[in-house]
């Protein structure tokens, strides 16, 4: 099938036109026009607000054990008050107490009272008693504490106030020691004023009593003095000790509320500053990411005008077109301007590759020896190349287009050590069982303390917009990963010699040879419309039958038309798919395809189907006949299925 878009007859015309176009795309770049950088985003201050007291017993862990249970259900009480709600629990034991005890305490009076008559005063006291008791434990489980609190004492002093007018002091000297809990109570639970506000009330109970005793009972002046002095006297020691413990108590909870409150405060303040912290750490981070894109601009800018400037020095020479001699001279160059090119975008996408890359048995001498002439370029007239290539094979399990990266990376910054000419010397030999690749410039030289540096990332000694400082961080990457060394030798002034060691492979070479295309049905999805012309023309020079699409939807349609399918070569990034949706698709009409995916990043694990399906990854850029034979050893040997 011929193609729709041929190729024209003369490409100096297209080359300086993309050449143009792309040197105007590298500037705006470099100056950082295109980057937006977005505010890190604030976290929100998580409020700090106080505990409640209330919601306290949801805290307290559930148990079957009857005791801690009980002691839930008594803290279980809707009071909000954290210090009230503490003391909820005693008083509903002494109310508990009083409310079960108080009736068990009639029961022998009702025994023992056989025919005598119903003291129906006593009897009405003691239903008011019990009233008073089960109200105030109400009182408490309803939230109430206060006025329950108050309510109980003031009942119990007035209860009391009766049984002294009845009785006298004297009958009442024997309870002296229960009477005195309206009083505790008063001091613990409603403070230092309702403290002595009750110690009065009983000093005057006492003295009800005690006149009681003079006019109505034996009329002992002088006991019943004694009695209202002896028992006075004990309710208002009682009373001083609670009102200093109770003081002391309240002062320390006040200054431990205090202490609580600048605690919260000091904790509002450390997370403010935290944050603070963090938006600075943020800005700090992007402000860093933003000076390595502009570095690694400066110096893509630097090195593809470089490039460019060399493509369209090649591709204006007025007598181009005239000469075959010398359009074939200006194709060459304009060849190993964009094999530079290639070489340099690689360069940036291997910073970020995680996943292992591809693997193949290769011959370190005929790699340098196939990278000389781009080398020669990069050096021009005014340094000497010199090589001594061992006569033996040096055979490595490697990753050739690192190997190339490695060797243009070296040769770039040996060009910018000799700035007024010089001599680089390649060497490749065999040292035991590695295979040994010196490379030697006999330029600046660099310090102890350059040196130590030297393959850190971003780590530069040219001047701004000369160097991104990833080229040497790119080759240490890579002699680590392929399990050698590498050693730099050289002083300021005496130049310098990076020499590399990378293990000789000691196994048998099992792949097939790549064998012919010719025959083969192959469809070929490829979005760049030049591209896509230019792939093709190399299949179907090669022998194959090419059905070209530009796009996942055409390429469905291609391949539903299509008799016969052997090799799909699709594109992974695709105007409305991926390269996946489109293997995905066409393996479901022909199932035992082979196919290929050319992507920029050949390690990256996204451009793998996860079906299973027989798939291989060529990186971009490549020229056309490294397809053809991409093609040829794929459909030629046997390819593991991908998990």
């Amino acid at each position: 099938m011929a193609s729709s878009h041929p190729i024209p007859t003369d490409p100096l015309p297209a080359i300086r036109t993309c050449a143009i176009l792309w040197t105007d795309r590298i500037n705006s770049t470099a100056t950082g026009q295109s980057h937006q950088i977005d505010p890190p985003r604030e976290k929100p201050v998580p409020e700090i607000t106080p505990f409640h007291a209330a919601h306290a017993a949801e805290l307290l862990p559930r148990t079957l054990n009857p005791f801690r249970w009980f002691a839930r259900w008594l803290r279980n009480v809707p009071i909000d008050d954290p210090l009230e709600w503490r003391n909820a629990p005693m008083l509903q034991i002494l109310l508990l107490i009083l409310c079960i005890f108080f009736p068990l305490s009639i029961i022998p009076h009702w025994v023992t009272r056989g025919n005598q008559p119903i003291d129906w005063p006593s009897e009405v006291r003691n239903l008011f008693t019990m009233s008073l008791f089960w109200f105030c434990f109400w009182l408490v489980r309803r939230g109430r504490f206060k006025f329950s609190t108050g309510l109980f004492i003031a009942g119990t002093l007035v209860l009391m106030s009766i049984s002294y007018r009845h009785h006298g002091l004297k009958a009442e000297l024997a309870l002296q020691a229960t009477q005195i809990y309206p009083l505790v109570l008063g001091g613990l639970l409603m403070g230092r004023r309702a403290l002595w506000g009750i110690t009065l009330a009983m000093l005057a109970m006492l003295g009800m009593g005690a006149l009681v005793d003079n006019y109505e009972g034996d009329g002992n002046t002088t006991m019943a003095i004694i009695n209202f002095i002896r028992c006075g006297l004990g309710f208002v020691i009682v009373a001083v000790i609670l009102d200093r413990s109770v003081s002391a108590l309240r002062e320390t909870l006040n200054l431990a509320n205090l202490r609580g409150e600048d605690l919260l405060r000091i904790q509002k303040t450390l997370q403010q500053e935290i944050l603070e912290k963090e938006r600075s750490q943020a800005q700090l981070i992007q402000s860093q990411k933003v000076e390595a894109v502009g570095r690694i601009s400066s110096g893509i800018a630097h090195d593809f005008n470089n490039i460019l400037g060399v493509i369209m020095g090649y591709a204006s020479r007025p007598d181009a077109s005239d000469s075959l001699p010398v359009a074939t001279d200006s194709l060459d160059g304009i060849k190993l301007a964009a094999q530079r090119g290639a070489m340099a975008i690689r360069r940036i996408l291997s910073l970020g590759r995680n996943e292992s890359s591809t693997l193949e048995l290769i011959d370190t001498r005929t790699v340098v020896g196939d990278m000389l002439p781009l080398i020669q370029q990069i050096f021009g007239k005014r340094v000497v190349l010199r090589t001594h290539l061992t006569d033996d094979a040096l055979p490595v399990h490697i990753n050739r287009s690192e190997l190339e990266l490695t060797l243009l990376n070296i040769a770039t910054n040996a060009r910018d050590a000799m700035p007024d000419g010089g001599t680089f010397t390649i060497a490749a030999t065999a040292e035991g069982e590695h295979a040994l690749i010196s490379l030697t410039d006999n330029g600046l030289g660099m310090s102890a303390e350059v040196r130590e540096r030297l393959f850190d990332l971003f780590y530069t000694t040219k001047p701004e917009g000369l160097g991104s400082g990833i080229g040497l961080a790119v080759v240490k990457r890579f002699v680590d990963d392929a399990g050698g060394r590498i050693e730099v030798l050289g002083e300021q002034g005496q130049g310098t010699s990076l020499r590399i060691y990378l293990p000789l492979f000691d196994g048998q070479n099992e792949s097939s040879a790549i064998v012919s295309i010719d025959g083969l049905h192959v469809l070929l999805v490829e979005d760049d419309e030049a591209l896509r012309a230019l792939l093709a023309e190399a299949l179907r020079a090669a022998g194959a039958s090419v059905l070209a699409a530009g796009s996942n939807k055409e390429a469905i349609k291609l391949a539903r038309q299509s008799e016969q399918l052997d090799v799909l070569i699709s594109d992974f990034h695709l105007p409305d798919a991926t390269g996946n949706d489109v293997i995905e698709q066409v393996t479901s009409m022909y199932p035992a395809l082979h196919c290929l995916i050319i992507s920029a990043n050949e390690s990256l694990t996204a451009v793998r189907p996860a079906h299973g399906l027989i798939t291989q990854v060529l990186a971009k850029p490549f020229a056309p006949a490294r397809l053809v034979d991409a093609v040829g050893a794929m459909v030629s040997s046997k390819l593991e299925r991908i998990a």
